[in-house]
Parts: C-alpha cells; sequence; structure tokens
C-alpha cells in the first residue's frame, strides 16, 4: 500500500506538534523518521493508523483519505497495518503463542487457522520453541520477536515500527534490523520507521525524513542526505573531528563498493601531480554494503582537475567551499 500524507496538522490544545506535514512512502519501501525528542515522530505514526484522530490536511493509505472513515472503516483499515512499539507491549499472563494470537481470536478466526498463523510466525521470527514461555522469560530481543509476530498475524500491507530498537543492545538490535529487511523483502510490506538511531536508517531504510518543530525539513533517499549532510542531518549528528586547514580547498570523495579499488588519492598525487592533504574521513554502513568518505584539501587552483579527474573514474564527490569546522558546501558530483 502507498502512503500520501498531504499538510498533515496535529495539534494538543494549543500545541501545534505536527505543522503541514507532506510525504509519501511508495509501496513496498522503507521509510525511517528521525528527529529530536518531542518533534513529532511517534504522533505522525499514530496518524497514519488513526490511533488519534487528525485536525488537518489529509492522510491517504491505498488512496483512501483516512480522515474521513468511519469507525467500523477505521477498525477494518488497522487490519492492513501492524505496529510494533518500543515497550513491546506484551501481556504478562500471556504466553508466546497467546500473545501472537490475540489478534487473530478478537477477529472470531479458527482455531485451526490461529495455530497455523501463529506457528508459522513464530518459525518466521526465531522463536519456534518459546510457544509456552511468558514474556517476563525471555530476553529483551526476544519480545521483539514476539511482539513482530503478533503485528503479523492480519497479514498486514504497512508495518509501523516506534523505536523498535532503541530498548536493546547493538548486537540484539542489529538482528531484529535483519529480521525486518528479510520481512519488507519477503513479504513486501511497506514499513514506516521511527528512530533516533543513525545506524537504523542506514542499516534499513531507502528513504527518510527529518522531522523538527513539526515540520519536514529534509527528505529524500538515506543513501543521498548521508552524503550530502544537509544542515537538518548535521545538526543531529554534529559536526566530525576534522583538521582545520587555512588554505585550499575541502573535497569529500566517496568510495563505495564499485570504486573501494580505486586508487584516488595516489593517483591525483601521481598522475597529476596535485598536493592532496587528508583532513577527515568516515565509514557509512548502508544495508551491509560500506561507504568509505574521504575528505581531502587540495589548492584552489587544482579543484577543477580533481572534480574533472572523479566524474571520469565514476566516483561521487562533494565540493565543501566552507571552512572545515562548519562541515558544509555545495553539492556536486552525486
Amino acid at each position: 500500500m502507498v502512503i500520501e500524507i498531504r499538510g498533515l496538522t496535529k495539534r494538543f490544545g494549543e500545541d501545534t506538534v505536527l505543522d503541514s506535514v507532506s510525504l509519501t512512502v511508495e509501496e513496498g519501501k522503507i521509510l525511517g523518521l528521525v528527529g529530536r525528542s518531542g518533534a513529532g515522530k511517534s504522533t505522525l505514526l499514530r496518524c497514519i493508523n488513526r490511533l488519534i484522530p487528525i485536525d488537518g490536511g489529509e492522510v491517504l493509505v491505498d488512496r483512501v483519505n483516512i480522515a474521513s472513515l468511519s469507525k467500523p472503516a477505521i477498525k477494518e483499515l488497522r487490519r492492513n497495518i501492524g505496529m510494533i512499539f518500543q515497550s513491546f507491549s506484551l501481556l504478562n499472563r500471556l504466553t508466546v503463542y497467546e500473545n501472537i494470537a490475540l489478534p487473530l481470536k478478537c477477529w472470531k478466526y479458527s482455531k485451526k487457522h490461529i495455530r497455523h498463523k501463529a506457528s508459522e510466525l513464530m518459525e518466521m521470527v526465531g522463536i519456534k520453541g518459546k510457544a509456552n514461555a511468558r514474556p517476563m522469560e525471555l530476553s529483551g530481543g526476544q519480545k521483539q520477536r514476539v511482539a513482530i509476530a503478533r503485528a503479523l498475524t492480519m497479514n498486514p500491507k504497512i508495518l509501523l515500527c516506534d523505536e523498535a530498537t532503541s530498548a536493546l543492545d547493538p548486537q540484539t538490535a542489529n538482528s531484529i534490523l535483519s529480521l525486518l529487511c528479510d520481512i519488507n523483502e519477503n513479504l513486501g510490506i511497506t514499513m514506516v520507521i521511527v528512530t533516533h538511531q543513525m545506524e537504523v536508517l542506514t542499516a534499513v531504510c531507502g528513504d527518510m525524513a527529518i522531522l523538527e518543530k513539526g515540520k519536514v525539513t529534509t527528505a529524500g533517499k538515506v543513501k543521498d542526505i548521508f552524503m550530502e549532510k544537509p544542515p537538518a542531518l548535521r545538526s543531529l549528528i554534529g559536526n566530525r573531528d576534522i583538521v582545520e586547514l587555512e588554505d585550499g580547498v575541502n573535497i569529500e570523495i566517496f568510495l563505495e563498493q564499485e570504486t573501494f579499488s580505486y586508487p584516488v588519492v595516489s593517483r591525483l598525487t601521481r598522475d597529476l601531480g596535485i598536493d592532496c592533504r587528508i583532513v577527515g574521513g568516515d565509514l557509512i554502513n548502508y544495508r551491509k554494503t560500506p561507504i568509505i568518505s574521504l575528505l581531502i584539501n587540495v589548492p584552489e587552483k587544482d579543484v577543477n582537475r580533481v572534480t574533472a579527474f572523479c566524474r571520469a573514474g565514476d566516483v561521487r564527490w562533494i565540493l565543501r567551499k566552507m571552512k572545515a569546522s562548519q562541515s558544509g558546501g555545495a553539492c556536486n558530483g552525486i
């Protein structure tokens, strides 16, 4: 299902939490929502499945404006939208099997169907041997796997994840992210993931949007935004440590899988006779594929030769004309 958000506004009393937000999530894609606490991320998520009413604008799910739906229609809509919470939201009095089966029981499916579906989902998420365990007997990662299985019981077309990995240790979080990727690839489910963890964006999301004080200030492809580093992203991740120089021009070069073996710096110095000074570097793990970022400083008179050389080698680059401490500049070559 495609999600289209047009001029969405949400208020709590006199506070405007979402201010004319517009976004599109294409079918089968994963969108990451990121921003500081209080930016409106979780509120936006709850507007998509009408857990809270909408004050203005439109939220279209599969071309249907959910703001105008009746209560029975909203209930039917939620069959197609699963949701995963940071706190797992499991019922401690129920077993793993019973927690997963609960939505199916509420919709009065047959016992045979419930047994088959719950067993299928427990195997899919990797908790097949935990059917009779209680939530208190599970690790954090196992609890989240139960929550994911429960969210998939109704075969949803959309999966909403609210800080699904922030309560987990890094290794467990990575395993949950891999599971979400597998679910997206194998089932084609459209996902919206709210997070404050940059590694979640680069690990699973193809698209992202940054919310600031209820407004979308940046939106686009995760890969492009992390390369360009617009002000909205820099305000979240901060400025990296680099060597500041008084002269020359900083050029950021990106080596991806296709260009890992391309000896950019050595060829610039050896073949073109250009003095290159390395002032910074970084590594972006984008969807299990590393991207090496190398920030070099070259004499201003050689900038055009360097960028022409990068273009000829199909190497992405960004010209950073501002001082290193400001970490900004004009985007080129992407």
